[in-house]
Protein backbone atom coordinates (compact mmCIF):
# COMPACT_ATOMS: atom_id res chain seq x y z
CA UNK A 1 0.00 0.00 0.00
CA UNK A 2 3.05 2.79 1.01
CA UNK A 3 4.40 1.77 -2.08
CA UNK A 4 1.74 3.51 -3.89
CA UNK A 5 2.65 6.71 -2.09
CA UNK A 6 5.00 7.88 -4.47
CA UNK A 7 3.12 7.86 -7.59
CA UNK A 8 0.65 10.09 -5.46
CA UNK A 9 3.13 12.63 -4.85
CA UNK A 10 4.07 12.64 -8.40
CA UNK A 11 0.25 13.39 -9.42
CA UNK A 12 0.14 16.15 -6.78
CA UNK A 13 3.08 17.71 -8.23
CA UNK A 14 1.75 18.03 -11.34
CA UNK A 15 -1.88 19.21 -10.29
CA UNK A 16 0.23 21.64 -8.55
CA UNK A 17 1.26 23.39 -12.01
CA UNK A 18 -2.18 23.76 -13.18
CA UNK A 19 -2.72 27.42 -13.44
CA UNK A 20 -6.62 27.69 -13.13
CA UNK A 21 -7.33 27.67 -9.47
CA UNK A 22 -10.89 25.85 -10.51
CA UNK A 23 -9.65 22.91 -12.32
CA UNK A 24 -6.69 22.43 -9.62
CA UNK A 25 -9.48 22.98 -6.67
CA UNK A 26 -10.96 20.06 -8.64
CA UNK A 27 -8.07 17.66 -9.22
CA UNK A 28 -7.20 17.94 -5.90
CA UNK A 29 -10.45 16.93 -4.61
CA UNK A 30 -9.85 13.79 -6.98
CA UNK A 31 -6.60 13.09 -5.83
CA UNK A 32 -8.02 13.23 -2.03
CA UNK A 33 -10.98 10.70 -2.59
CA UNK A 34 -8.40 8.46 -4.72
CA UNK A 35 -6.08 8.46 -1.62
CA UNK A 36 -8.97 8.06 0.67
CA UNK A 37 -10.06 5.13 -1.17
CA UNK A 38 -6.52 3.27 -1.88
CA UNK A 39 -5.18 3.61 1.40
CA UNK A 40 -8.60 3.68 3.65
CA UNK A 41 -8.47 6.90 4.91
CA UNK A 42 -11.66 7.34 8.05
CA UNK A 43 -14.08 10.12 7.05
CA UNK A 44 -13.80 10.96 10.50
CA UNK A 45 -10.68 11.82 11.78
CA UNK A 46 -9.07 8.88 13.28
CA UNK A 47 -5.56 9.39 15.84
CA UNK A 48 -4.78 5.67 15.36
CA UNK A 49 -5.13 6.06 11.81
CA UNK A 50 -3.08 9.02 11.90
CA UNK A 51 -0.22 7.79 14.33
CA UNK A 52 0.06 4.42 12.16
CA UNK A 53 0.28 6.45 8.68
CA UNK A 54 2.33 9.30 9.24
CA UNK A 55 3.51 9.63 5.52
CA UNK A 56 0.01 8.96 3.94
CA UNK A 57 -1.58 11.29 6.00
CA UNK A 58 1.14 14.16 5.95
CA UNK A 59 0.50 14.42 1.43
CA UNK A 60 -3.27 13.86 2.55
CA UNK A 61 -3.25 17.20 4.50
CA UNK A 62 -0.62 18.77 1.96
CA UNK A 63 -3.47 18.44 -0.45
CA UNK A 64 -5.88 19.23 1.21
CA UNK A 65 -4.56 22.48 2.11
CA UNK A 66 -3.26 23.07 -1.52
CA UNK A 67 -6.89 23.67 -2.16
CA UNK A 68 -7.99 27.06 -2.82
CA UNK A 69 -11.53 28.44 -1.77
Amino acid sequence: MANLLPAFHERFKEIQNIKSVSVRNSRLTALMSDMEQTFGIPMIRNEAYERNHPEIMSLYREVSFARQF
